[in-house]
């Protein structure tokens, strides 16, 4: 089983607001929304474009890569 290494996670708005919440606060988000999409896109832009477009649909909350195909 792996190793959590932290006990916090710190949840990024697009306006750049956050919260730091503590897991059970992370999976009462989880559970509050039910989906958690994932986002690897080729560009940074092209990431921004569909984190803004999920988050226009609703969807609040979202998994974004650290590291891209194309760098």
């Amino acid at each position: 089983m792996p190793q959590i290494l932290r006990e916090t996670a710190t949840i990024t708005s697009l306006d750049g607001s956050y919260d730091v919440l503590d897991r059970e606060g992370v999976r009462a988000r989880i559970r509050e929304i039910g989906v958690i999409p994932a986002l690897r896109e080729a560009s940074a832009e092209e990431e921004l474009f569909a984190a803004k477009s999920l988050a226009q649909a609703g969807l609040p909350i979202m998994e974004m890569a650290a590291n891209r195909p194309n760098g």
